[in-house]
């Protein structure tokens, strides 16, 4: 990356109100960061293609998707799971996948008991 290119997150998708939170850790450090409503491919592409870091919930981010980012490194979900990536993609292009394991496991034990 050069001095010029500012280091870009992308959040495809939230269903929570505020985002100074997010605002308030990035903007600090000079990161460009860009929230959006993605609800298929083509949204995801729109707003992520040149992001380097991507955060997401639901948002599709099938194996086109994810060949077709230029420079993410590291997609972070904001859950449990990995339902709606295509987690060979991801490794196949070199993209660190993480989440969050312990993300309601308790609610999730309570509402299946």
């Amino acid at each position: 990356m050069t001095r010029k290119q500012k280091f870009r997150v992308v959040l495809t998708d939230y269903e929570w109100p505020d985002l100074s939170i997010e605002h308030g850790i990035f903007s600090p450090h000079g990161i460009n960061f860009t929230a959006a409503h993605c609800k298929n491919e083509q949204d995801v592409l729109s707003v992520a293609e040149n992001a380097d870091a991507i955060i997401s919930e639901y948002a599709p981010l099938s194996e086109d998707v994810i060949q077709s980012l230029h420079r993410c490194k590291i997609i972070s979900m904001n859950a449990a799971g990995y339902d709606n990536v295509t987690v060979e993609a991801a490794t196949q292009k070199g993209i660190l996948l993480v989440n969050c394991p312990d993300y309601c496991f308790e609610e999730l034990a309570d509402h299946t008991m």
